[in-house]
């Protein structure tokens, strides 16, 4: 997890100012995507569909999603399989979660499946 704070391991994600770290997770997320999602603050994540369920806990900033759901630091929320959702950072500060995906996830015509480095 030092790794992290480093600029090496983060790949480019969906749209811009959006940066994803692949976590090699442990036996009960094998079939999850597993991993740190950074946004720039005012940056959005495009809509996209949730394979399995999604867990995520917001390390720092906050987001409000299209649903109007808004997730703050030190916070948890859960988005069931087949929930479909955008958000975007609320204010200008860096948002930082920890995501676990199970079976993955579709933004338009892509997937990022467990076992994929992005995720």
């Amino acid at each position: 997890l030092l790794a992290v704070d480093g600029a090496e391991g983060w790949s480019r994600g969906p749209s811009e100012g959006v940066e994803l770290f692949h976590v090699e997770g442990g036996p009960s997320v094998r079939d999850a995507v597993t991993g740190f999602v950074r946004l720039a603050g005012g940056t959005s994540f495009p809509e996209h569909e949730h394979l399995g369920d999604e867990v995520v806990l917001v390390l720092q900033g906050g987001l409000e999603d299209s649903l109007g759901h808004q997730v703050l630091a030190g916070e948890a929320a859960a988005m069931p399989a087949g929930s479909v959702h955008s958000f975007h950072v609320l204010g200008t500060r860096p948002l930082l979660y920890l995501a676990v995906i199970q079976r993955g996830v579709r933004i338009g015509d892509a997937s990022i499946l467990p076992g994929d480095p992005r995720g």
